[in-house]
């Protein structure tokens, strides 16, 4: 019949800027871009993109701009969602995650009892 079957690439994400994110979330009108390719660049592309449930702007067909809510810590994972004319993103699992916390001071009284059961204050962030 003369008919051609074809199909276009998933979105892919080859990275995330900045790609460890403080479990506070950026500060305020910092953004995390994504880089990728396939994002879709026709008008009429249906797409959707977040992270952590917090929507993102498309800004090209290989870059996304998003906003970072707070995250629960180290070790959990950050769900980045990027989905175009239904075709879900390649490289999203894992693309990003929390920085480990710094301490910075530990106070306490100036004296503490060779039992324990002092209390004392852990800084950082």
């Amino acid at each position: 019949n003369g008919s051609c079957l074809f199909s276009y690439a998933p979105p892919t994400l080859h990275s995330a800027v900045p790609s460890v994110l403080p479990t506070t979330g950026l500060a305020a009108g910092a953004r995390l871009t994504l880089l990728g390719t396939s994002f879709g660049s026709l008008p009429e592309t249906t797409r959707q993109a977040s992270i952590s449930g917090a929507s993102c702007l498309w800004v090209a067909d290989t870059a996304i701009v998003c906003n970072t809510p707070p995250g629960p810590g180290v070790g959990a994972s950050i769900p980045v969602s990027i989905l175009v004319n239904a075709a879900a993103c390649v490289g999203c699992e894992g693309a990003l995650r929390y920085a480990a916390p710094q301490l910075s001071a530990v106070q306490s009284g100036p004296f503490a009892p060779r039992g324990g059961g002092a209390l004392a204050t852990l800084v950082g962030a």
